[in-house]
């Protein structure tokens, strides 16, 4: 079976994050989010990925390659315009098969999805939706579906006054038959969630059903929910194989529940608790960092004190610097010494 995952976008919810970095290879716990997806794809016996973008994907390219580490094989695919998720879709529809998987690039989920494509193979549905349960679907795709798992209608970032007690979140997980490519124009931009599902189902009748999973599963599309996703990594609600967990993470301490990347140098007195350090950084005499998240080369002086931060590649922290609740700081900021922020 061949997959889709949509890689291309740069949410401007997600900035400074996403300033010179996709979405798909945001770290959690140090691990870039599309090698979680790739794990995923693996093992529901995934044998093709083809990535589609609309900007060079030099990035994914390089920590990636051709798929040999994953046993799979790698299509890199780049939009001439911005085509949408349906649009990237059809953009591929010369490399698609009888049937495909689709992944949307911001999404962190773990566990086995064999099921839903069983459930998918057979029956005679054209397209399967995996749909979870959460509390809050402001943020969400909402689906609403009958008591045989059929979908029935779906309203993407549904308004207070539409958000139905049963409706059930869209992972951004599906499945197709190749001919619903039919209903998505060339060279157009067109999104699976706000055109395509509509149409297939209010207006062209076509069986999509649905597949609620119990797995974990969280949209990292904003600031909160990324940092959110990289505390369920600390506290091992979300998993890596050891094999790429010891490439990007030289210490996972469990009980104060922090990571450190490889050559990444922690002098005296630093005291770490429930975060995420990259690899490469400086961490001098007397740091304390708290519930934050450092990328990869970061330099953080003696005595600063980090609570709550997300701090982004190659940043310099001066001495005695503070810097506490939802402070972001961009890809090579420099902090003066004693500065306060947040």
């Amino acid at each position: 079976m061949k997959a889709v995952i949509l890689a291309g976008g740069r949410s401007t919810k997600l900035l400074p994050l996403t300033k010179d970095f996709p979405e798909v290879i945001l770290p959690i716990g140090n691990v870039p989010l599309i090698f979680y997806q790739m794990e995923l794809l693996k093992e529901i016996g995934v044998n093709e990925v083809i990535i589609t973008s609309s900007h060079d994907p030099r990035y994914s390219r390089s920590l990636l390659g051709e798929g040999e580490n994953f046993g799979v094989k790698i299509t890199y695919l780049v939009e001439d315009k911005v085509l949408g998720t349906a649009g990237a879709i059809k953009n591929a529809a010369h490399l698609l098969e009888d049937y495909f998987m689709v992944i949307n690039g911001d999404i962190l989920l773990c566990g086995d999805l064999s099921e839903a494509i069983n459930s998918f193979k057979n029956s005679n549905a054209h397209g399967l939706l995996v749909v979870s349960h959460v509390e809050n679907l402001n943020e969400c795709g909402m689906a609403l579906v009958n008591g045989g798992g059929v979908l029935k209608n779906f309203i993407e970032k549904p308004k207070s006054d539409e958000i139905s007690s049963g409706g059930l979140a869209n992972t951004g997980v599906y499945f197709f038959k190749r001919d619903i490519l039919d209903f998505i124009p060339d060279g157009q931009y067109y999104s699976i969630e706000r055109e395509l599902l509509p149409l297939l189902i209010n207006e062209k009748n076509i069986l999509i059903k649905t597949f609620k999973t119990e797995n974990y599963w969280r949209d990292i599309g904003t600031i909160e929910n990324y940092r959110l996703a990289n505390f369920d990594f600390l506290n091992e609600k979300v998993t890596i194989s050891e094999f790429f967990e010891k490439r990007f993470i030289s210490e996972f301490n469990r009980d104060k529940r922090y990571v450190i990347g490889n050559d990444t140098i922690i002098k005296s007195g630093v005291k770490i608790r429930n975060s995420v350090i990259g690899a490469g950084c400086i961490i001098e005499d007397n740091v304390v960092i708290e519930d934050s998240i450092i990328w990869n080369g970061v330099t953080i002086k003696e005595g600063s004190f980090v609570n709550g931060a997300i701090i982004c590649k190659g940043c310099l922290i001066g001495k005695g610097v503070k810097l506490v609740r939802n402070t972001v700081l961009g890809n090579d900021t420099v902090i003066s010494d004693f500065s306060k922020l947040g």
